[in-house]
């Protein structure tokens, strides 16, 4: 319904997109309100004026570390189709907190190209989580996606074998370890009653109260040959039915955690599903059950599926509202063949470059010009002048030589080729005669 209540013969609909055509239909009601007529034959009108629809745009698509001496995260989507006239340019946006909102306080560039190179003020081993919006330029209307995808910048990566036996200072031999609990106030403890290796594990404690808690590895890069190995004992409620249980999950974003699934085991596959009742918060997931402490046995996995990806995984133990047996002892984790990254060089803070576009050497400024701004290696970023003519690249890092170009309806204007030290003002551009 477009309106109500309306005791004039007329009504204005400002709500429109010129140049789309829109139906209406009408009812009629009584004086009490509570007799309605039937719906009138359909009236199409096509609205004129300026076009106002959003582009529409499925988001960013990929987000991938560089994995190069400089930190660097590569971004790219697929095009945005035009609501009106266009033509598009995207806004990328950042932050280091998860479902941020965007806008001009976090957005990081502009560019016409499917593809954006972020270099600016990246730090090894921090997420940042990006968004991209599609812009009309020629109404300059963005739509509102909310798609996010999160990078972890880090240096060049080199395979090896990560072997953790869980016997350092503080029970794990590597950096990059957590361990936390999901709910209720328990988490794992470093254990000594039962192990693989010499004399520790980590074991999970079953209770008699709902609780989730998980162990989670470091981050590692997984290729065509990758495997995870380790070895665990357990014993859940009950022995016929999966009241508590453990599970196995592994991250690609730092955020959503997907279950192993059934397929990627060569041995030590889930032997049950948690079961949905008294609310454990691992219902319904693949699991291990039952069970009886003893001999550790050992869990084969290939991760070839998830090829392409830094991958973290983690052990997640789960209890429900009643009895508790004794838990899960895990031990000697091997990831062999994974993708270790060494560290990134932090890259530096950039400067601003700005100027105007004129449309002669003592005219007014040009709105909508499209003005693009290209380093050495063809990483181009763009903008679009306001209504003064005026543009502004932040964050553009220093060091390097870049051609400012600009793109305009009605003029041409000559690109002009700058060494970047500090911060521009005034990079003007007049057109050509």
């Amino acid at each position: 319904m477009l309106a109500s209540n309306i005791a004039a013969t007329s009504y204005v609909d400002n709500t429109v997109s010129g140049g789309s055509t829109y139906s209406y239909k009408i009812t009629g009601k009584d004086g009490t309100g509570g007799c309605e007529s039937t719906q009138s034959t359909c009236s199409e009108a096509t609205a004129t004026g300026l076009c106002t629809l959003a582009p529409t745009f499925a988001g960013l698509t990929t987000a991938t570390n560089a994995a190069g001496a400089s930190c660097q995260a590569n971004l790219s989507w697929s095009a945005a189709s035009p609501g009106c006239s266009g033509p598009i340019s995207y806004n990328v946006y950042r932050s280091t907190v998860s479902g941020f909102v965007p806008g001009p306080a976090n957005l990081i560039g502009t560019t016409n190209s499917t593809t954006y190179n972020d270099t600016n003020s990246l730090i090894n081993g921090t997420t940042y989580y990006y968004v991209v919006r599609a812009k009309d330029t020629g109404n300059n209307v963005i739509e509102t996606n909310t798609v996010q995808k999160s990078v972890v910048p880090s240096g060049p990566v080199t395979l090896s074998t990560l072997t953790e036996t869980f016997e350092g200072a503080g029970g794990f031999d590597n950096a990059g370890w957590t361990n936390q609990a999901l709910s209720g106030a328990t988490i794992w403890t470093w254990d000594a009653t039962q192990s693989q290796t010499p004399t520790h594990s980590w074991k999970s404690t079953s209770l008699t109260t709902v609780s989730d808690r998980v162990l989670v590895s470091p981050p590692f890069g997984v290729n065509a040959g990758t495997t995870l190995s380790f070895w665990h004992t357990f014993a859940f409620e009950s022995a016929t039915t999966c009241f508590d249980g453990g599970t196995l999950e592994y991250t690609t974003d730092g955020v959503t955690w997907t279950v192993m699934p059934d397929a990627n085991f060569t041995a030590g596959l889930f032997n049950g599903t948690v079961s949905s009742s008294f609310s454990n918060p691992i219902a319904g997931k693949r699991a291990w059950c039952n069970g009886t402490i003893g001999a550790m046995t050992q869990v084969q996995i290939n991760l070839a599926s998830l090829a392409g990806n830094t991958v973290r995984v983690r052990w997640h133990a789960g209890d429900d509202s009643s009895v508790a047996v004794t838990g899960w002892f895990v031990d000697s984790v091997t990831i062999a063949n994974a993708g270790v990254a060494g560290a990134c060089t932090p890259t530096a803070s950039g400067v601003d470059v700005t100027g105007r576009v004129f449309s002669s050497a003592e005219g007014r400024g040009v709105r909508n010009a499209v003005v693009t701004i290209t380093d050495e290696n063809g990483n181009a970023h763009s903008t679009v002048t306001g209504a003064l003519g005026t543009y502004r690249f932040a964050e553009v890092e220093t060091g390097h030589t870049y051609i400012v170009s600009v793109r305009s309806r009605r003029f041409t204007f000559a690109p002009q080729v700058v060494q970047i030290t500090d911060n521009i003002s005034g990079l003007d551009f007049t057109p050509e005669p």
